[in-house]
This record gives C-alpha cells, sequence and structure tokens, in this order.
C-alpha cells in the first residue's frame, strides 16, 4: 500500500500472532459490512438508494440484477430460474406470495435438513399437504402459497441454503 503522507509507520507491538487474529478479525468485518449497510467501496461509504442500482448493474449480467444480500425491497413480481423452469412471485407489504405453476427442485440438497432445519420442516409439509407436487423430474406449486420472506421461498423451492438476492425483477410486459 502507498503512504499519502511522508510518516513512516511504526512497527506494530503486536505478536506475529496477534496480528493474524487482528487481520482475521478484520477480515470477519468487512464480511459483516453489507449486512449492516455499506455495500460497496470504503469503509464508511455506503450507497444511496438512488446509488444502487448502478451499481449492481455493473457487477451483474444484463438479464438479471440480483439486489444485494437481502434480496428486492421493493413489491413486485420476481422470478428465478429453477429445476429447468421458473419460479415466480409477487412482494407484497405482508409478505411473498409464490404463484401456482412454480418449479421447485425434487430433492433438497444433501445438508438441507441439518443447516435449514425450519425450511426442510416447511418444505415437507408443503409436499404432504399437495401444495408442492412432484411433476417429472421437478416439483410444481399446485396452488399459490404465502411465505414470509423471499428468502425463506427461495430455500424452500431450491431445497439449499439460497438467500432472497436469486430473485430478479419480472420483466414488465406491455400490449403494444
Amino acid at each position: 500500500m502507498d503512504l499519502e503522507n511522508k510518516n513512516t509507520p511504526k512497527h506494530s507491538p503486536l505478536s506475529e500472532e496477534d496480528a493474524v487474529t487482528a487481520d482475521g478479525f478484520i477480515e470477519d468485518i468487512l464480511l459483516l459490512l453489507p449486512f449492516v449497510g455499506v455495500l460497496h467501496g470504503a469503509i464508511g461509504e455506503s450507497l444511496s438508494e438512488a446509488d444502487e442500482p448502478e451499481s449492481l448493474a455493473a457487477e451483474t449480467s444484463a438479464e438479471a440484477v440480483p439486489t444485494a444480500y437481502f434480496g428486492p425491497t421493493q413489491p413486485g413480481d420476481y422470478t428465478m430460474k429453477v429445476a429447468g423452469g421458473t419460479a415466480t412471485l409477487s412482494k407484497t407489504g405482508d409478505g411473498v406470495l409464490v404463484h401456482k405453476g412454480s418449479r421447485a427442485v425434487l430433492k433438497t440438497a444433501t445438508r438441507f435438513a441439518k443447516w435449514r432445519r425450519i425450511d426442510a420442516g416447511d418444505r415437507n409439509d408443503l409436499i404432504e399437504s399437495g401444495v408442492l407436487a412432484p411433476n417429472g423430474d421437478h416439483r410444481v406449486f399446485t396452488k399459490d402459497h404465502r411465505f414470509d420472506s423471499m428468502g425463506k421461498a427461495a430455500s424452500v423451492i431450491r431445497g439449499s441454503n439460497t438467500g432472497a438476492d436469486v430473485w430478479t425483477a419480472a420483466e414488465a410486459t406491455s400490449d403494444e
């Protein structure tokens, strides 16, 4: 790192072991910063909501723009590619509604039941009630189903430890 001033830093009084521990701590903090609103840039530089879509668009394909770590924040319709097809949902003020006909994976990831115990239980309940039915090499929602969050819906649909960032805004259609 190049110095921006003429001062020469003194060597750290930390032992080598303590320096490694401190470096690990800083790495952990940097991993957590996006969860408290620091998404890009230097520490202390947080993106405003107006800046967010441009910076995210630069990091993703033009086809789909996933949003940060917590998923989309605006109400509307969203899609996710899964099991050779698509799952769709509508985000409302009180949760999300996965639409009838949405696809889900047939089998869950090996450790899904261990790492996402509640989501795995909810998925099993949907299967047992017939809401999530087998259909060839995938499952399909037989009716609309409400979830508390986009992350929970994604996890149940993909049968894995998945977050809300996999949902993308559905393309608007026009009658022109």
